[in-house]
C-alpha cells in the first residue's frame, strides 16, 4: 500500500485533520473549524513571520508610500534596485538628522487609519526620487489568510507545523464546550472543572508544540568547531 502525501494542503484537508482531534468534532460546522484554523494562523504568523519581498514602484515629488498591509517589520530595503554592489538603505527617525541631510536612509511610521484599531505603516524615502525607480522591501508578514469556507485556498505555512494549527483548534473546542457549558444551569461544578482541566491541558500542550518548533534544529555528528571572522 502507497501512502499519498499531497503537494499542497488546503483548507478542507486542514480542517478534515483537525475535526479529528478536536473535541465533539463532527458536531462543528465547518465555518467554525475554518474560523479558528484561521485564528491559528494569526497567532503562527506572530511566532513565525513570514519573509516576503515587495517592489515598490516610485513616482517623482512622492516621497512616502503605504507597505504592504501585512508587513510586521521592515528587514531591509534596497534602493535603487540593480546596483552591483546592492545599495541598502539604512533605517533613521523621520526627525534625525540624518534624514534631514536627505542621505541614503528611509524613515518609517504608522498612521492612523478610519478604523481606529489599525494603522497603516508607511515608508519616507530621505533621497529624492524618480518615476521609474524601484526600491525593493523586505520584510516579515503574515501567511496567507484561507476565507471561510473557501475549500480550495492553499495552506501556505510549513507543512510541518501544521500540528500547531491543529493544537490550537483542539484547545478552541475545548474551551468552546466549556463557555457553552457555563451558560446552562443544569450543569454541575464538577462538569465545569472537568471541561476546564481538558481546556488548560489543550492550552498548555499548544504552548509545548510552538516552544518545541521555535527551537533551532539540533546538529548531528561530532561537535562542530565554530569560527569567527
Amino acid at each position: 500500500m502507497t501512502l499519498y502525501i499531497p503537494l499542497t494542503t488546503t483548507l478542507a484537508d486542514l480542517r478534515a485533520t483537525c475535526r479529528l482531534t478536536c473535541p465533539d468534532g463532527e458536531s462543528w460546522p465547518d465555518s467554525t473549524l475554518d474560523s479558528w484554523i484561521i485564528e491559528g494562523i494569526r497567532l503562527y504568523s506572530a511566532m513565525f513571520p513570514r519573509t516576503r519581498a515587495y517592489e515598490l514602484t516610485l513616482t517623482t515629488g512622492t516621497q512616502t508610500y503605504s507597505l504592504p498591509s501585512d508587513c510586521q517589520q521592515v528587514l531591509w530595503v534596497e534602493y535603487p534596485t540593480a546596483t552591483s554592489p546592492r545599495t541598502i538603505l539604512t533605517q533613521v527617525n523621520l526627525s534625525s538628522r540624518r534624514f534631514a541631510e536627505a542621505g541614503a536612509v528611509y524613515a518609517l511610521e504608522a498612521v492612523e487609519t478610519d478604523d481606529l484599531n489599525e494603522a497603516q505603516a508607511r515608508i519616507t524615502f530621505a533621497q529624492t526620487v524618480t518615476t521609474g525607480q524601484s526600491a525593493r522591501i523586505t520584510y516579515h508578514g503574515m501567511w496567507e489568510l484561507p476565507q471561510v469556507s473557501d475549500d480550495a485556498a492553499v495552506i501556505t505555512i510549513p507543512q510541518i507545523h501544521h500540528e500547531i494549527i491543529q493544537a490550537f483548534v483542539e484547545y478552541r473546542g475545548h474551551w468552546m464546550l466549556e463557555a457553552n457549558a457555563a451558560v446552562l444551569s443544569d450543569n454541575t461544578s464538577l462538569t465545569l472543572s472537568e471541561l476546564g482541566q481538558n481546556a488548560r491541558r489543550a492550552w498548555n500542550r499548544y504552548k509545548e508544540i510552538t516552544a518545541r518548533l521555535q527551537q533551532p534544529p539540533q546538529l548531528s555528528g561530532p561537535n562542530p568547531i565554530w569560527s569567527y571572522a
